[in-house]
């Protein structure tokens, strides 16, 4: 990522072909979309699914868990690129597939803010 003078932030997708200007003010959502994107991706490539397999293993989840929700590979990349959100349900279905167990807190906010929590520094 670059800061460029206008006081936007070039975010790199999950596509190298694509790189969006974002605003710079703190906590921007779709900053943090994009940074929960990757965090997602991460979660997909420790598991060593691809986007298709990541979305049938999502889909068979919330089938289980009684969402009606349905996954493809375009949906995993939309997420993975920070192009749409995730809801609460759909960040639980993730962390279940995660291998490193990082859990919700750092899928969320990320390594420091989940250390913190591991720690109890953060209320």
């Amino acid at each position: 990522m670059c800061v460029g003078h206008c006081g936007f932030r070039k975010v790199q997708s999950a596509d190298p072909r694509h790189c969006y200007k974002v605003s710079t003010k703190p906590g921007s959502e779709l900053i943090r979309r994009a940074e929960r994107g990757g965090r997602v991706k991460d979660i997909r490539e420790a598991a060593g699914l691809s986007q298709a397999a990541l979305a049938a293993e999502l889909t068979t989840m919330a089938e289980t868990y009684g969402l009606d929700e349905l996954y493809d590979d375009s949906k995993v990349s939309r997420i993975e690129a920070g192009l749409r959100g995730l809801s609460l349900e759909e960040g639980a279905l993730v962390v279940l597939i995660d291998p490193e167990g990082r859990g919700v807190v750092w899928l969320a906010f990320g390594g420091p803010v989940a250390k913190a929590m591991r720690r109890g520094k953060a209320r």
